[in-house]
């Protein structure tokens, strides 16, 4: 009972000061705001490579419909397009081309580029996928993939006769 006491009178002298509790109030409130910050500069990271992700598949795109594109010609343009930026927490986890033809009467029957089709004529398209891999501060890979934030793929379709 005696200790009992003598430890209540030790605690009751911090009790009747105010002095220090807003930093104390200070200290609580920035523990919950340090991970905040970190998950906000982690999101904006995040679309940062997002941008990226976009400009190479824009640079795809464009090669894609120049008169004499190939599958490779395509390949190497993306490249040097996702080399070209500064993507320090990104990498390239996936980049394929690929390139099929078909009659415009049926789109998703795939046929020789050098079939020829009634009324018009083969049409090509490529089919460019792209992936890439963040590693970030809090925000984990499956997160990321589960937005589908940082993978894409899109069809370029061009007339045969073109090429």
């Amino acid at each position: 009972m005696r200790r009992v006491r003598a430890m209540g009178r030790a605690l009751g002298r911090f009790g009747g000061g105010s002095e220090g509790s807003v930093a104390v109030e200070f200290g609580l409130f920035a523990a919950m705001l340090v991970p905040v910050f970190v998950l906000a500069f982690d999101l904006g990271f995040l679309l940062r490579e997002r941008i990226v992700m976009e400009h190479t598949l824009r640079a795809g795109i464009f090669a894609a419909i120049q008169p004499d594109s190939t599958r490779t010609t395509v390949e190497d343009a993306m490249q040097a397009a996702f080399a070209g930026q500064d993507g320090a927490r990104v990498t390239l986890e996936t980049l394929s081309v690929a390139e099929s033809c078909f009659c415009p009467d049926a789109p998703a029957q795939a046929v020789s580029c050098t079939a020829t089709c009634e009324p018009d004529a083969v049409f090509g398209a490529y089919t460019i996928s792209l992936s890439l891999g963040y590693d970030g501060v809090l925000l984990p890979s499956a997160v990321q993939s589960g937005l589908g934030m940082l993978g894409a793929t899109i069809r370029v379709e061009f007339p045969a006769w073109a090429r």
